[in-house]
């Protein structure tokens, strides 16, 4: 179907406004930094003419468009565009136009890539805009075999997308082929530059790679090809010293991007590093979980190189993985291994785990698989043993779309309040609701165990700290009291099931130190605990008003003691085992 002459004058008018006249400026001989190394990659694939190999700021026409799409098809099939159009059943001679005869625009057009207007024009050298692009390249994906794999669109600007572009533009976006281009929009009408084809034709060539169309990446090919979206960070304390370093890498071209939460947490400011030299401060962070290890960062940056995300839950253990990093701050590193798990629990988080190797400032790089996709987040290792381990990136990509708007101090020392927000508390995750500082609770707060367990009180450093309650679901007991450190300690009030109730001290979570112990029945035990144990000189009342003081151990009488009656006179005295008095010293 041809489009409307009628938008296409809109379009080329839209266009002139924003041409720089003739002269204004010299076109650009090299790519800008950002595109660099995809350009090369570009070039190096076969998918750019000698010819077009400069200009590269200046906007690509629609002829030229059509050569990239020729070389791309006949680089992926590995046949010469006669024989894809043969094996198509389509021909040229079907094809014309008033305005061109290039033979280009031919072939692209019987496969469907591209077409004409109303009047039968092509207008070959006209400009296109970004959003026609993607739906040239989404043509183009299409003759190749590539269709599905696009994604909600999110960008503030989606409603200025004509209708013809929006599954190509959630196409092309959720291939990793087109990114946005700052303040979340994707800015359809803007004109689509020689070196912007270039980048996105080759990323188009991997997405087909991955998808079965291509062989798997190279080492080299996935050095070259993702290295320049890896970038090495730097933090700082209050002071401006370093604290310690990290990895990132740019998810979208405006400068989102991911790493771990425990690079930033406490920081104050960071500085991030790409392979070509540029420098950035970080700006703010997006998205943060603390348990879940992922943060969201945000640069203020434009054309960054990214990594396409790929699908983590597609792992098989024994795939070959790729990690980009920066290990003990040795920026650009790339190393490789294999899966050895798909999900390993670990502190009650699910992880990859691999044999690529994961040191010291390598948390927050990428966990590539042989397409040059990200399918993790490196996170971690056991150090001597090779095992290495990666936050799956699709549970990353639901944090992609938040903006919390926080700076780094902001999240360092601010009191924030969530609601049912995933934390991992002493080893386990819990569901959390209270204050937070530094991305751990601190300050008054509830965590909620899968269990039914409970705690609601002061929170320090993210583990009960203060006084607070703790209830048990398995044994319905609830302790009011004090805690150190995540552990019952100090002075409490430990409420049992079956009416039994102890007062008294704690220590690492055990009834210990001087307590009373009533039970349910009406008696009690007034005297020293040890580990839970009635234990030293204590004493025992019954219901019934007598009692036995002396000597306790494993929660019984043994020792020496005495039996009084209700009216506090002596009935039994002398060396007690296990409740008996085996020695008598004589009754008064």
């Amino acid at each position: 179907m041809r489009k409307s002459k009628t938008l296409r004058l809109v379009a080329v008018l839209l266009c002139c406004m924003l041409l720089v006249p003739a002269g204004a400026q010299a076109a650009a001989s090299q790519p800008h930094s950002w595109a660099q190394a995809e350009v090369q990659q570009a070039i190096s694939n076969g998918l750019v003419p000698l010819d077009l190999q400069g200009d590269y700021d200046q906007p690509i026409t629609r002829q030229e468009f059509c050569r990239l799409a020729v070389a791309l098809v006949e680089v992926t099939r590995e046949q010469t565009i006669a024989q894809v159009l043969s094996d198509k059943g389509v021909s040229t001679a079907d094809q014309s136009f008033t305005d061109t005869s290039d033979l280009y625009v031919l072939q692209c057009s019987a496969l469907g890539i591209v077409n004409g207007y109303e009047d039968g024009s092509f207008v070959p050298n006209g400009n296109i805009t970004r959003q026609e692009a993607a739906k040239m390249l989404y043509e183009t994906a299409k003759v190749l075999g590539l269709s599905s794999g696009g994604t909600d669109l999110a960008y503030s600007d989606t409603s200025r997308i004509m209708p013809y572009a929006i599954n190509a533009v959630k196409f092309v976006t959720g291939q990793g082929v087109m990114n946005g281009v700052g303040s979340n929009t994707f800015a359809p009408t803007g004109l689509y530059t020689r070196e912007q084809a270039y980048v996105t034709f080759d990323r188009l060539r991997r997405a087909l790679q991955q998808t079965g169309t291509g062989g798997a990446l190279s080492a080299t090919e996935i050095f070259n090809t993702c290295s320049p979206a890896v970038c090495y960070v730097e933090v700082y304390d209050q002071q401006g010293q370093v604290l310690g370093t990290g990895s990132a890498f740019a998810v979208e071209s405006n400068g989102k991007l991911l790493t771990n939460y425990h690079v930033i947490q406490g920081v104050y400011s960071a500085k991030v590093k790409f392979p070509d030299g540029a420098v950035y401060d970080v700006q703010k962070v997006m998205a943060y979980d603390a348990a879940r290890d992922v943060a969201v960062l945000k640069i203020d940056a434009q054309g960054l190189a990214t990594l396409p995300l790929g699908d983590s839950s597609a792992l098989v253990s024994g795939e070959t993985v790729y990690t980009l990093g920066s290990p003990q701050g040795l920026e650009n590193t790339i190393a490789n291994g294999i899966i050895s798990a798909v999900s390993r629990q670990v502190d009650g988080q699910n992880y990859i785990q691999t044999t690529a190797p994961i040191s010291s400032g390598s948390s927050g790089g990428a966990l590539l698989n042989e397409k040059g996709e990200c399918v993790g987040i490196t996170t971690g290792t056991l150090s001597g043993q090779n095992l290495n381990f990666a936050v799956p990136i699709n549970d990353a990509k639901t944090y992609l779309q938040q903006d919390l708007n926080l700076t780094l101090e902001q999240l360092a020392t601010e009191r924030t309040t969530v609601t049912d927000q995933t934390v991992t508390m002493m080893g386990a995750q819990v569901s959390y609701t209270g204050q937070m500082v530094g991305g751990k609770p601190d300050g008054d707060g509830k965590a909620v165990w899968p269990d039914g367990n409970y705690y609601d009180g002061q929170f320090v450093e993210g583990l009960p700290w203060g006084q607070g309650v703790y209830y048990q679901a398995d044994s319905g007991s609830t302790y009011t009291g004090s805690f150190v450190s995540g552990k019952i300690q100090g002075d409490g009030v430990l409420q049992f099931s079956n009416g039994d109730r102890y007062e008294g001290e704690f220590q690492n979570g055990m009834m210990h130190g001087q307590g009373v112990y009533y039970f349910q029945d009406g008696s009690r035990y007034e005297g020293p605990l040890v580990n839970g144990n009635f234990e030293g000189w204590g004493t025992y009342y019954k219901a019934d008003g007598s009692y036995y003081q002396g000597q306790f151990r494993n929660d019984n009488f043994n020792g020496e003691g005495t039996l009084y009656d209700a009216a506090g006179n002596p009935v039994q005295s002398g060396y007690w085992v296990n409740g008996v008095c085996y020695e008598e010293y004589g009754a008064a």
